[in-house]
């Protein structure tokens, strides 16, 4: 797929990037309300997609990890979640919060801007 004329992908990324790493720390002080907003349907996106204990998982755009955490639990100490997500301080924060939640499963890295 082409950049539409004029569009500059790197610019888009990069501006993207900077709005959620400035927004991090909002969205995760918000998590449980987020958290219990997207509870049925992430419940329903995870039973749908199979995912059960010993699954390895891949979480893209995972922000501060709130279905990371989600996947988590169901994969169980012997599956594996990735988290990736564009945003560092996003990623920094699902770390934070999987390993203060117990889950030492989970693994985040950070999209590259290209």
């Amino acid at each position: 797929m082409t950049n539409a004329p004029g569009l500059d992908a790197d610019r888009v990324k990069l501006a993207s990037r900077t709005q959620w790493d400035a927004c991090a720390k909002g969205w995760n002080d918000s998590s449980p309300v987020i958290r219990a907003w997207l509870e049925e349907p992430t419940r329903a996106m995870l039973e749908m997609a199979g995912i059960a204990h010993g699954a390895r998982v891949l979480d893209a755009a995972a922000g501060s990890g709130d279905q990371t955490l989600d996947i988590a639990q169901r994969v169980g100490p012997d599956g594996h979640v990735l988290a990736t997500d564009l945003s560092p301080v996003m990623l920094a924060l699902a770390k934070e919060n999987a390993g203060r939640a117990g889950f030492s499963n989970v693994e985040t890295v950070v999209d590259p801007l290209r």
